[in-house]
């Protein structure tokens, strides 16, 4: 490390250990952290940015103990240059899911199920008939991995929680934001794999 960090209320800076000195009209970069911080491979399949193919990706945690400014991220495997990405701010300890190529070794197809109607209960007070009907959606994903080293998928699927759908039956996610739940799998070299998504939500409707 050629820097010392330092917190400034919401703001944070490095400071060069030792000064360097440049020519006129030059210019030069300087390492500011040279830490290694934990990181694991994955393969982000979202259906709404790639319908065929998941999307190569890094889930790593900032355990450098400093602060990691935004900005482009060059990702290589071993010597080889594999992507580019970009991250925003990373506090120490934080984690952050960042994506930086398409995964052409693995495919998946998604495939939503018919859907089931079924009236569980019915009900007449006071002459108003309320009748329950439970409404079961599902989407399964059948991933294919035709690379010869193993994949873990992490599946992004919709969360409906808004419109009252509630899982069912599933794997609990092992993350879930407002937008998505993300279920992870592991998938073997040329291994093929399904992984099912269920979803019930009650509709009520009334008659007088």
């Amino acid at each position: 490390m050629a820097a010392t960090a330092g917190a400034l209320g919401d703001f944070f800076q490095y400071v060069i250990d030792h000064p360097v000195s440049l020519n006129r009209q030059k210019s030069a970069m300087l390492p500011i952290v040279g830490k290694e911080i934990e990181g694991t491979k994955l393969s982000i399949y979202n259906e709404r940015v790639q319908v065929k193919h998941p999307l190569l990706g890094l889930r790593f945690k900032n355990t450098s103990g400093l602060h990691l400014s935004q900005g482009p991220i060059t990702v290589f495997e071993g010597s080889t240059y594999a992507g580019d990405t970009r991250v925003l701010d990373v506090q120490p300890n934080e984690e952050r899911l960042v994506s930086y190529a398409i995964d052409l070794g693995t495919e998946v197809d998604p495939k939503a199920g018919a859907g089931k109607q079924q009236i569980t209960s019915v009900k007449a007070v006071k002459g108003i008939v309320t009748t329950v009907t439970k409404v079961a959606d599902e989407k399964t994903y059948k991933m294919v991995n035709r690379s010869q080293t193993d994949r873990t998928v992490l599946i992004e699927h919709p969360n409906r929680t808004s419109q009252q759908f509630k899982l069912v039956e599933t794997d609990k996610p092992v993350e879930d934001t407002p937008e998505v739940y993300r279920f992870q799998t592991p998938v073997k070299a040329g291994e093929t794999k399904s992984f099912t998504v269920k979803e019930e939500k009650d509709i009520a409707s009334s008659v007088t």
